[in-house]
């Protein structure tokens, strides 16, 4: 199994979320500056000036229609907007694998 996070800020919900998602993206070690934000709110030390995909990250959202974080897409591509609780997540984590099995050219 394989988790994606894409740095996808809404500033309507999350104000200055932006420029703190440029940071982390910033930072030479992005796990490391992900980690140390979601966990103690800790910023990298940097002006969020690099390069950045977030604005395509942006145009991709709003193409299949993504407005709340987090966002879950699962393998089989069903879409759930929202927190959901870890047992929650496994059932639907399983049930999209059981869905793609199920294709005649299935993806492993």
């Amino acid at each position: 199994m394989t988790i994606y996070t894409f740095l996808f800020p809404i500033d309507q919900l999350h104000p200055d979320s932006a420029r703190k998602s440029a940071m982390i993206w910033c930072s030479p070690d992005r796990v490391k500056a992900w980690d140390e934000w979601f966990d103690a709110g800790k910023l990298p030390d940097n002006k969020g000036d690099c390069a950045t995909p977030i604005a395509q990250t942006a145009l991709l959202g709003q193409k299949y229609n993504v407005n709340a974080t987090p966002t879950l897409v699962f393998a089989d591509g069903s879409i759930t907007p929202g927190a959901l609780p870890l047992d929650r997540i496994e059932a639907e984590m399983k049930q999209a694998e059981a869905e793609i099995k199920k294709l005649p050219t299935a993806r492993k």
